[in-house]
């Protein structure tokens, strides 16, 4: 029986996904629904932000699943629109436009203590 890929699905295991910070470790993974594994990843247009690159997860989260994902620490803001394209073994393709905005590094409020105590 061949099936069709008939869909891709980003999901995450971050709750602020769509919103990383300079500097501050990321990660997205990735998942296709349907067709025939195994899955080649790909951007196909646009780039990642500088900082961040398709990785097999389990290669750098312990404990994951061996599946792609994006994952590193972005370094410099802004809005990156990027392609994917997921093809199965049989050659089936989907491709899906994300975008990933990365703001500028947040001080926490600890650190903002911390600089005041040391003046």
């Amino acid at each position: 029986m061949n099936l069709m890929l008939v869909a891709l699905v980003l999901t995450t295991a971050s709750p602020d996904y769509r919103q990383p910070s300079v500097g501050r470790p990321w990660v997205l993974p990735l998942d296709a629904n349907g067709g025939s594994p195994p899955y080649q990843w790909e951007v196909v247009e646009g780039a990642l932000p500088p900082g961040l690159n398709l990785v097999d997860l389990s290669t750098v989260m312990l404990g994951s699943p061996s599946r792609l994902g994006v994952f590193g620490a972005p370094a410099a803001s802004g809005s990156w629109p990027v392609l994917l394209r997921v093809t199965d073994s049989e050659g089936t393709v989907q491709e899906k436009q994300i975008e990933i905005t990365v703001s500028p590094l947040a001080l926490r409020a600890i650190e903002l203590l911390n600089v005041k105590r040391s003046k």
